[in-house]
């Protein structure tokens, strides 16, 4: 019995000395008082914070140190609530020992021993830290809104399923919508057209699923549906490790984009005639050559010059003769627009890159070319003549590379004209296409 007794103690003892080491380092100011509201005790950060020692408020009323006179009837009301065994909370000033006052959140709650009430303890939050937090914030908050709505950049804010939370000015003004109007409804449903569906999915995916930040020059449509080339940036929102959102930026690009488009036209268009040229016809193919072999798909392309051209600049003078390849170039891009596309490749040396070549074989398309040149061509009010020899050339059947396949067309080329030097001799006239044939192999 006697060791359970020393066991009960050195466990009171134990407890004891927890609690008081958690009343010394609690991170809130902690007073102890006896049923007259004098001190009995203090913790580090009550001294820390009103500036007063254990020692020198020891037995003497709290409401003496820290009350200011103006809130002695609101501490008394305090006191008075807590003698009656009730917990009490109120947000109010208290007074450091230098006289500043101080924002705190006030709790008291009573201390009973056998049933009787004889004293409390105080705990006080320094309420500075928090509205200092709050000033902070605000001043965050003060800082971004100001630079969401005032950027030059439309910016909208994105949940995490892409739906339009808030946008700025320059949204609005870009777009032409409302918040009101969109708002809660996915971003790509509203401003990205049909044939950019797929390019937002995958952004989507990314940005959404992946967490990668999206970079990209692309296209978007405005409310009135018209078409804004823009640079857009949009990048995922975290807290901890939850994706909260994002951001999309978007910026109008349609000035840079027009010049480059203006450029491109300097770049690949013939400075004569006005229809693609060589650096054109060779680098598209090029790539569609690369796009056919990794679809399985098809390319062709007519490859052909006039007949007798240089007797026309050499009898008419060279003006007459560019004069002459304009109206050609006219009357082919008129007749095949949307289906071929024509290019320059040399003086009198066409292209003629069949866009759909599932539709047609190729011999329609010579037929149809040669029908072209059967009507006289009308320069300076004169009529003239003029012929043409055409090749082509079909991937992959005549080729997988272009410099092959351009060699194949260009051999067909020169064989048809071959062809139509022999039968304008006429001593072969009556020729046949076959005997033709085998004159020029």
């Amino acid at each position: 019995m006697q060791k359970f007794y020393k066991d009960n103690d050195l466990e009171q003892l134990k407890l004891a000395n927890f609690y008081l080491d958690l009343f010394n380092k609690s991170l809130h100011p902690v007073a102890f008082l006896d049923k007259e509201e004098r001190v009995l005790d203090v913790n580090e950060e009550f001294e820390k914070i009103f500036g007063y020692s254990r020692k020198e408020m020891l037995g003497i009323s709290i409401n003496d140190f820290i009350v200011p006179d103006e809130l002695k009837e609101e501490a008394e009301q305090f006191m008075g609530t807590v003698m009656q065994n009730k917990s009490h909370f109120s947000n109010t000033r208290r007074r450091s020992k230098s006289g500043e006052l101080i924002e705190v959140e006030a709790v008291g709650n009573p201390i009973v021993l056998e049933g009787e009430f004889i004293g409390l303890y105080a705990m006080y939050r320094d309420r500075r830290v928090e509205e200092k937090a709050l000033k902070d914030l605000r001043r965050e908050r003060a800082y971004f809104h100001q630079l969401f709505e005032n950027s030059p950049d439309s910016i909208a804010l994105l949940d995490d399923r892409d739906r339009i939370i808030d946008f700025n000015k320059s949204f609005e003004s870009m777009f032409g919508y409302k918040l009101e109007e969109v708002k809660g409804s996915c971003i790509d449903v509203i401003i990205a057209s049909g044939r950019y569906k797929k390019e937002t999915q995958e952004f989507a995916r990314a940005l959404i699923n992946e967490g990668k930040t999206i970079k990209a020059e692309t296209v978007r449509t405005t409310k009135n549906g018209k078409e804004v080339d823009v640079e857009l940036l949009a990048y995922p929102i975290y807290l901890d490790e939850d994706r909260l959102g994002a951001y999309a930026f978007y910026r109008d690009i349609s000035d840079r984009k027009n010049k480059e488009r203006e450029i491109r036209e300097l770049i690949y268009r013939d400075s004569l005639t006005g229809i693609y040229n060589r650096k054109y016809a060779y680098e598209n193919l090029e790539k569609k050559l690369d796009k056919a072999k990794d679809e399985k798909g098809i390319v062709s392309f007519l490859y052909f010059d006039l007949e007798d051209f240089k007797k026309v600049n050499d009898a008419r003078g060279h003006s007459f003769g560019d004069l002459l390849l304009i109206k050609i170039a006219e009357r082919i891009s008129t007749y095949f627009a949307g289906q071929v596309e024509l290019c320059r490749v040399g003086g009198d040396e066409f292209m003629a890159i069949v866009n759909d070549p599932y539709a047609s074989p190729m011999h329609f398309y010579i037929d149809q070319l040669e029908k072209l040149f059967e009507k006289d061509f009308v320069v300076n009010g004169e009529k003239i003549k003029s012929g043409l020899s055409t090749g082509y050339a079909t991937y992959p059947k005549d080729g997988t590379d272009l410099d092959h396949l351009i060699y194949t067309a260009d051999s067909r080329m020169y064989r048809e004209k071959r062809i139509n030097r022999i039968r304008k001799n006429p001593s072969r006239k009556d020729t046949t296409v076959e005997e033709l044939m085998e004159s020029c192999d």
